[in-house]
C-alpha cells in the first residue's frame, strides 16, 4: 500500500513473519484466557485525549475502536500514550504504577505477578488489535493514514517487534 509519496510496504521477510505468527498468537491468546478474566466491552483507544473531566465529572468518548475483548488489551494504547505524554519509557516505574493501578480491580482473581504477566501479554496482543483497526481504516479511507507514523506497515512492524 502506497500512501502519498511514502512507501508503506512491508518487506518479503516481514510478510512471511506475519504469515507465520498465527500459531504463536493463538497460544498467547490461550495463555491470556487461562487467567479466567472474561471478555468485556473495552475502549481499545483509551488515552488522555479521549477523556474529559469537568466539574468533577469524567466522560470517556470516541468509542469508534471499541470491541468486545479481554479488558487488559486496552493497555496497549493506554500505557503507550502515557509513556509518550510523560516522556518516559513504557517500562518506567511511573508507567508500571499506572498499569498496576489498572490491574487492581482484578486483584482478587490472581496474584500481582500473574496479573502483571497477563498485562504484559495483553499489551502485546493489543497491538495486534490496533493493527487490525489500522488495516480497516486504510482500506476504508485511502490516504487517511498519511499522518500516522509508519502507516499500516508501521503498525504491523510493531506487532512483529512484540512477537
Amino acid at each position: 500500500m502506497r500512501s502519498r509519496g511514502r512507501a508503506d510496504r512491508l518487506t518479503g521477510d516481514e510478510l512471511q513473519a506475519l504469515a507465520l505468527l498465527g500459531p504463536t498468537l493463538s497460544e498467547r491468546l490461550r495463555e491470556l484466557d487461562a487467567l479466567g478474566i472474561g471478555d468485556t466491552l473495552q475502549h481499545d483507544d483509551l488515552h488522555d485525549r479521549n477523556v474529559l473531566v469537568r466539574h468533577g465529572r469524567t466522560v470517556i468518548f470516541d468509542w469508534g475502536d471499541a470491541c468486545v475483548s479481554h479488558p487488559f488489551l486496552t493497555l496497549a494504547v493506554t500505557l503507550r500514550f502515557a509513556a509518550e505524554h510523560t516522556g518516559r519509557a513504557e517500562d518506567a516505574s511511573e508507567i508500571l504504577a499506572l498499569r498496576d493501578a489498572y490491574l487492581e480491580p482484578w486483584s482478587d482473581r490472581s496474584s500481582p505477578a500473574e496479573l502483571r504477566d497477563a498485562a504484559d501479554l495483553a499489551r502485546r496482543i493489543g497491538q495486534v488489535s490496533r493493527a487490525v483497526t489500522t488495516c480497516a481504516i486504510a482500506r476504508a479511507y485511502p490516504g487517511v493514514l498519511d499522518a500516522y507514523p509508519g502507516g499500516l506497515a508501521g503498525s504491523l512492524r510493531r506487532v512483529l517487534a512484540l512477537f
